[in-house]
């Protein structure tokens, strides 16, 4: 029943979830951040050149999954081109994670415990979204979404409409980022194991059937799109191929890119309550046996779970901080678990109603005190300013039908100077990827150049970009190579840029 104390109390709770959310998106606002980071340029780009017609991957490359360009691109539609719309979309998407995950904790272990599991993951999550706009923080909200529609059809008994939503919710976090299915990958070893034991086959059959179902659903939808758009062999190469070749890395590169995150998230003590109540909940299963019936799903997928993303976001032996988003749902889970089994050892204590109220302040201000001036000091890293003198330089000399090749890797200059990319290789580093990287694809990318003619080329000096130096080469690769030289003669050159103009030759 709907009373006024419940709509009252939902209320209050969603604001205290705004609060916490806007504590780690301020920072990363348009209103600090004058020049977004590397991979968003790259992602905004190739939204503003969907909202302008180009097809991804056969238009613009990149190797991301397309949901992160499809994200951008409604967000520069909101925001009528501005990155507040994308901003925004983030705001909505983190907002609806963090209220799941608040939800999902107070349903089982209570209030306080799930304010200090939402404050704590959050802050976790400020120092490692590295200014925002990556499909790891995009997937949060689908991680806690499944988990929710998990442990309702568990209760519930009936997986078929809510089996289906995981199904499609899964399909979406794999188009986001492919390794971002952990919580998923947990909800299917648990079914199976689940039913296997009490011999439930037709059950579990029913169940998994309705998932594929839902993964299938996206699935069509998307290939029916890129193979009508005739970017399906492009859409595979960037998106599968190429990352077959970026994930390849040793086994001790895979443990220490999953030891990294531990050590990244154990700077707020979010890693270490996590493993502390991850052993607490495998014990207690394990030997607990009047353990409530309703604890018994969440706490075994959740088991589940947590190894399994660890391996997930060790995949590709690279420790880039905003791949640990990823652990964030199930660190807090346990985060959670660790913390509620505090309070309920002080409750058997009877010291009074008001102390856990109190325990719980203490705890959270000695874990999030301490970090809040590197807090500040994040914030105000965010806050440099843009290469503005470049944009400009870029708009005296160009007319918004020309296009700019920069050579490197900083296609957010092309979006902000609003010049297109005379090749799909917005940035080069593909090209100079062993084990990718071929004469193919280097001849591709000259011959655009040539046809398209753009009016300037950039030099960003990137060392891993050496311009037409590929260490790949072939007769039309060096003719291709003359003809540019012939046609771009040195225009001037400031701080870390050298500019190239187009000339016409004989």
């Amino acid at each position: 029943m709907v009373t006024v104390k419940s709509v009252t109390n939902g209320i209050y709770e969603k604001i205290l979830v705004a609060i916490a959310v806007l504590f780690v998106l301020l920072p990363i606002s348009p209103l600090n951040i004058v020049q977004p980071a590397r991979d968003s340029g790259v992602f905004l780009y190739i939204g503003w050149r969907m909202l302008q017609g180009d097809i991804p991957y056969l238009d613009v490359w990149d190797h991301k999954p397309p949901v992160i360009f499809l994200i951008n691109a409604l967000g520069l539609l909101i925001g009528g081109g501005s990155r507040w719309g994308v901003w925004l979309v983030e705001l909505g998407l983190l907002f609806l994670a963090a209220l799941l995950g608040f939800k999902l904790i107070k349903r089982y272990l209570g209030t306080l415990p799930a304010i200090f599991a939402l404050y704590l993951w959050l802050l976790s999550l400020a120092f490692i979204i590295n200014g925002g706009n990556l499909t790891t923080e995009y997937t949060l909200a689908i991680q806690f979404a499944c988990l929710w529609l998990a442990i309702e059809a568990e209760e519930k008994g009936y997986f078929f409409w809510r089996g289906y939503l995981i199904g499609i919710l899964c399909a979406i976090a794999f188009l986001t980022k492919q390794n971002a299915i952990g919580v998923v990958v947990a909800i299917l070893l648990y079914l199976i194991v689940s039913r296997v034991i009490i011999g439930q086959f037709r059950t579990l059959i029913r169940a998994l059937l309705v998932i594929a179902l839902g993964v299938l659903t996206v699935f069509f939808l998307v290939l029916t799109f890129f193979v009508a758009t005739g970017a399906f062999e492009v859409f595979w190469d960037a998106a599968f191929a190429y990352n077959f070749v970026y994930v390849s890395s040793t086994l001790s590169e895979h443990l220490e890119g999953s030891l990294t995150g531990l050590r990244l998230l154990g700077n707020t003590g979010l890693a270490q309550l996590a493993l502390i109540g991850w052993g607490a909940a495998l014990t207690i299963l394990s030997f607990h046996r009047k353990l409530e019936r309703k604890y018994i799903a969440p706490l075994t997928i959740a088991l589940i779970a947590l190894p399994v993303e660890l391996l997930l976001v060790g995949m590709s032996g690279k420790a880039y901080r905003h791949y640990y988003m990823a652990l964030l749902p199930i660190f807090s889970i346990f985060a959670s678990f660790a913390f509620w089994l505090m309070l309920s050892r002080i409750s058997s204590l009877q010291p009074g109603k008001s102390i856990g109220a109190f325990f719980t302040l203490a705890v959270m201000l000695l874990l999030l005190l301490p970090p809040t001036w590197d807090y500040i000091q994040l914030a105000q890293t965010y806050n440099k300013p843009a290469d503005s003198e470049l944009a400009s330089r870029i708009a005296d000399a160009t007319t918004s039908d020309d296009s700019v090749l920069i050579w490197g890797a900083e296609s957010i200059t092309n979006f902000e100077s609003q010049r297109r990319s005379p090749t799909r290789f917005v940035y080069q580093y593909p090209l100079y990827t062993e084990g990718y990287a071929d004469e193919r694809l280097i001849e591709e990318f000259l011959e655009e150049i040539i046809k398209n003619k753009p009016r300037l080329i950039i030099d960003s000096r990137n060392p891993l970009t050496p311009l037409y130096n590929f260490g790949i080469t072939s007769p039309q690769i060096e003719e291709s190579i003359n003809t540019l030289r012939t046609h771009y003669q040195f225009r001037e050159g400031f701080e870390t840029w050298t500019i190239y103009e187009y000339v016409e030759g004989e």
